[in-house]
């Protein structure tokens, strides 16, 4: 594995080695992830309202899941490097596309935090070792 280090939002999230940095925002975010295969991931933070517990958090995921007309799968609660979190398995379909996603939402302070991945669903359960891996190594400092 590889590592990715968000100096401006103190995370860090490992990654498949051969996956590459394909974009950066100055909002938290990146996107890594395999050219041929298409399978990624997504990592980054969002503004919560002062207040919001991880609950609050996972119910806004999960509306933003329903406006994308996405299945959710499974939903329970877990530990990432002793931080509480959600992870979901979701599928989401855009037009004639379709990816499975195995996901992770933590909270710290008033900023949410996430890590997606994300694969074609036909190819989802070969990288599901190496998503659980993704979303374990996620830290935020």
């Amino acid at each position: 594995f590889t590592w990715y280090h968000n100096d401006d939002f103190d995370y860090s999230v490992g990654y498949p080695s051969g996956w590459e940095v394909w974009e950066e925002t100055t909002l938290g975010a990146v996107q890594i992830g395999d050219l041929i295969s298409g399978t990624n991931l997504n990592a980054g933070v969002e503004y919560l309202l002062p207040g919001d517990t991880l609950e609050d958090y996972l119910a806004y995921a999960e509306e933003q899941i329903d406006w994308l007309n996405g299945v959710i799968h499974s939903e329970e609660p877990i530990v990432v490097n002793g931080r509480d979190a959600y992870e979901l398995d979701v599928t989401i379909a855009i037009g004639e596309l379709e990816a499975r996603e195995l996901m992770a939402i933590m909270i710290e302070g008033d900023m949410g935090y996430f890590v997606i991945c994300a694969a074609d669903t036909e190819d989802f359960y070969d990288y599901w070792v190496d998503f659980d891996t993704i979303i374990n190594s996620f830290t935020i400092r």
